[in-house]
């Protein structure tokens, strides 16, 4: 019975993948505070915090975008989804490769930035390995946003509940075997963003296969062009990544402030 309620109501599932997530977040950074020294677990939660704001920035806003425009044009130009995911995923991917790259050249001066005393290299290790993933993670936010225009359930289950069960899991097998490093961690937090990323755009496409085969011969010529629509989209999801930013630097720049007008040690005594 709970199970029918849970999975029925959008609004519990989500409450409930959100608790699952914060859990389990929790849990692999206890983990990791038990296996490293305070200065070494801190620069790692450096790293983790400065991966968590690129990773939201680098959608620019295409998530939120879906998440407005996807019921929308799902309502009255089902023809045209396809082509909104095109104008959406790739912008975004693209942009994250790019950030991706840039933060990769500018990691020694961010682990300046970010680390004043303490572990400053484990720190600058740490995040060049995080970085590949930057646009694993934009391809899973993204696609995952507009998989919502048809049900809240896959997105819960693959990024709040998926994601973290599968980095407990690794991360513990890691310590089972007796090889916690840096490499592993970064490993154990970004390959399950991988897997979910694959799904997510495998679910995406699967949708819009079958939205298009139910509007059978019906074509997204005759519904305007898509200059326009990609123009519409970008003015509303631009804006709003830019208020989104600010919101999640506020979650994550603490722990960074820490370790850059303290010590990494600090950063790891604060977080844990």
């Amino acid at each position: 019975e709970f199970r029918r309620v849970l999975f029925r109501s959008g609004g519990s599932l989500a409450i409930f993948g959100l608790g699952v997530n914060g859990l389990l977040s929790f849990l692999f950074l206890k983990i990791v505070g038990a296996n490293f020294a305070t200065s070494s677990a801190g620069a790692i939660f450096i790293a983790l915090s400065m991966f968590a704001i690129i990773s939201f920035v680098a959608p620019i806003g295409a998530d939120i975008g879906l998440l407005r425009y996807m019921p929308i044009i799902r309502s009255g130009h089902p023809g045209r989804t396809a082509t909104l995911c095109r104008i959406s995923l790739i912008p975004a991917f693209m942009v994250a490769v790019l950030l991706s790259a840039l933060a990769l050249k500018f990691a020694p001066d961010l682990a300046t930035v970010a680390v004043r005393h303490g572990s400053r290299h484990l720190m600058e290790r740490q995040f060049v390995c995080l970085v590949p993933f930057v646009p694993f993670s934009a391809l899973m936010v993204t696609s995952l946003a507009g998989v919502r225009a048809w049900s809240i359930r896959p997105a819960v289950l693959l990024q709040n509940v998926l994601v973290p069960v599968l980095r407990i899991a690794i991360l513990l097998f890691v310590v089972m075997l007796g090889r916690v490093s840096a490499l592993s961690v970064a490993l154990s937090w970004g390959i399950p963003v991988v897997a979910a990323a694959l799904i997510s755009v495998a679910l995406l496409v699967r949708r819009v296969q079958e939205e298009g085969r139910q509007q059978g011969s019906q074509e997204a010529e005759d519904d305007g062009p898509t200059t326009a629509l990609f123009a519409q989209f970008w003015r509303f999801s631009a804006a709003r990544s830019v208020q989104a930013t600010f919101q999640i630097m506020v979650v994550y720049l603490d722990v960074i402030l820490v370790g850059g007008l303290a010590s990494s040690g600090a950063a790891g005594v604060y977080t844990i």
